[in-house]
């Protein structure tokens, strides 16, 4: 059973606003990539994510570390 969730507030006290942007980013694009994946050539979608994904955490080392740490704190 769900919790509804999408209906209520979900507390992210210990994530700052610019964190939060950067994950909801990562999370559409696996989404949307996901999506796709039912189309054919997913060893192309694949590599594309791993491209995407890769200039994604090329990052300042704080910013990546706040963006691990609330990648734990939300589950994700």
């Amino acid at each position: 059973m769900e919790d509804d969730c999408a209906n209520n507030v979900i507390p992210v006290l210990s994530v700052m606003a610019s964190i939060l942007s950067k994950m909801i980013e990562w999370c559409k694009k696996h989404a949307q990539m996901k999506e796709n994946n039912n189309n054919s050539n997913n060893e192309e979608k694949e590599k594309e994510l791993r491209s995407w994904d890769k200039e994604f955490v090329d990052l300042d080392t704080d910013i990546l570390y706040h963006l691990l740490v609330a990648a734990n704190y939300l589950n994700i």
